[in-house]
């Protein structure tokens, strides 16, 4: 078996620690095992397109390498491994994957599948398509992981409660036609629009009731004012999820904006969209993951 482990440089500068060096000494001591390192925002991506070869392609790093490497994976030939080394990590938090159980988990030959997010996005500039994993939203929370990503890194697990606390004033409200499923088209303003396909954004848990294995999306879209949102925050901060308001389930989601907004996929930020499909493809991406949850 040919394998391909891709490091994300800055993750690993900051997080290299002994047991993540051993976890990563001991998965590039496999037979057929080469270990790369990114060079800049959009690499992984590359290198993986490169590496048809690999049957396991092994990510290293956060939730934006990971989104990365799965958009230039083979999904029908290649499988995914993860090594948690990111800020938020909320893919790994959802499968239960730890530093400390995934040379286990790699080295075991247990696979198994979860779902993805097709994503169609268009921008000023053209269209594109995208495969999400976790999280994908507008308004506040795409605020919230620019801010964070841009200039709180430094503060590692706390970065996104700062950046929430931060944004919280002013609120800017989006307009947009949304069609769920196959209803029909609503005229709805917002202020936070949230779409997962698992329970956690970043290190927070959003969704405790989400799955993701189970062919579903969850999303929530509110409009909110400064108060407001103070009282959602506290409720994410303090898993008490006491605002409820705007959560639903669905399987595809059309939102047309009335104006170029940026737009959130797992922490990376799409500038300047006007518009974006989402539909849930259920198992498709196959990968060697914790089975408590799956």
């Amino acid at each position: 078996m040919k394998n391909l482990v891709v490091i994300n440089t800055l993750c690993y500068n900051k997080k290299k620690s002994g047991g993540v060096k051993y976890v990563l000494e001991t998965i590039s001591m496999m037979t057929g095992t080469e270990v790369v390192f990114t060079g800049y925002p959009g690499h992984a991506e590359e290198l993986v397109r490169k590496a048809s070869s690999c049957d396991m392609i092994v990510a290293a790093g956060g939730d934006g390498t990971i989104f990365e490497i799965v958009n230039g994976m083979n999904r029908s030939s290649q499988i995914l491994a993860i090594i948690p080394l990111g800020t938020g990590n909320n893919l790994a938090r959802d499968l239960n994957i730890t530093l400390r159980n995934v040379p286990f988990i790699i080295g075991s030959d247990i696979k198994s599948s979860i779902d993805i997010i097709n994503c169609s996005v268009t921008t000023e500039k053209g269209k594109l398509n995208k495969c999400v994993m976790s999280t994908s939203g507008l308004g506040f929370v795409s605020r919230v992981a620019d801010m964070a990503n841009r200039f709180l890194k430094i503060g590692d697990a706390i970065c996104y409660h700062v950046a929430g606390c931060l944004m919280v004033a002013p609120q800017r409200i989006i307009k947009a036609e949304v069609r769920f499923d196959n209803g029909p088209k609503e005229r709805i303003a917002f202020t936070n629009f949230i779409l997962n396909n698992a329970r956690h954004a970043g290190n927070l848990c959003i969704f405790p009731e989400a799955k993701i294995d189970d062919g579903r999306l969850n999303m929530l879209m509110y409009k909110a004012g400064v108060f407001k949102q103070c009282i959602w925050n506290l409720g994410v901060f303090t898993n008490r999820h006491f605002y409820n308001r705007g959560r639903r389930t669905v399987k595809k989601l059309e939102v047309e904006l009335t104006r170029p907004e940026n737009l959130m996929c797992d922490g990376e930020i799409i500038r300047g969209v006007t518009g974006v499909i989402y539909d849930v493809e259920p198992m498709a991406l196959r990968g060697r993951f914790s089975s408590t949850q799956l």
